[in-house]
């Protein structure tokens, strides 16, 4: 791990006080007093593959993409996450303290790290807190659901559109005419998120945009379609 060490300050955190809904300003404080403070540039890893690691990461602002390497050396995209998800979450699994896949940052990113031991500590002492983690790990659990479930989508527009639309409303920002993309995603990580090739994803994308669901606006994408 190669972010830098800051110190919270006891600062009030907008980021996570608008990503923990359920939770209050005192909490928010009291977890912002207990965590480790991470800053990492865009590129950077928090963590690797394989890496022994005992911490459930919080992530404040920024956006991380996890990624496994396969046995023949090939690299497939898993997800991405942002404000308001947490990373790590394998430390409570029993399958060992190894990493599954890497975690780099998209763009810089803050995160608030808590090891295991801290955190179960802080559900001992503040069992609200814990529930508002567990309710947060379970909506990153459905949204995996949901894209395993665009695969079962025959037609790859549809399946592509589903995909985008999702990342949009998760991880885009909200304006009048529609939801934003505003982070690159390359047609290979498509690929990997959508089970096609990258040729197909390009040919895909190119259909939607001149059908109007996609708006491509420079290095961002509006989708005018999506209100909810």
């Amino acid at each position: 791990m190669t972010g830098k060490d800051g110190p919270t300050g006891g600062q009030e955190d907008p980021v996570a006080s608008e990503s923990l809904k359920g939770l209050s300003e005192e909490e928010i404080h009291f977890l912002s007093q207990r965590a480790a403070r991470q800053d990492f540039q865009s590129g950077e890893a928090v963590f690797l593959q394989g890496d022994s690691s005992s911490s459930l990461f919080f992530i404040r602002a920024g956006r991380i993409k996890l990624s496994k390497v396969l046995e023949d050396g090939s690299e497939i995209l898993l997800d991405i996450r942002g404000a308001g998800d947490f990373i790590g979450e394998y430390i409570f699994s029993r399958a060992g303290p190894e990493a599954p896949a890497s975690a780099w940052c998209m763009e810089p990113s803050s995160l608030s790290e808590f090891t295991q031991a801290l955190f179960e500590q802080i559900t001992r002492e503040r069992p609200e807190i814990g529930i508002q983690v567990i309710r947060r790990l379970g909506r990153q659990i459905a949204s995996l659901t949901s894209r395993v479930g665009s695969m079962s989508i025959p037609r790859l527009e549809d399946r592509l559109y589903r995909v985008l639309a999702d990342l949009a409303q998760e991880h885009g920002t909200r304006e009048e005419r529609g939801y934003r993309i505003g982070f690159p995603v390359t047609h290979e990580e498509l690929s990997f998120l959508v089970g096609a090739h990258r040729v197909s994803i390009t040919r895909a994308l190119k259909s939607l945009k001149d059908a109007g669901y996609i708006v491509q606006e420079g290095r961002t994408m509006l989708f005018p379609y999506l209100y909810g």
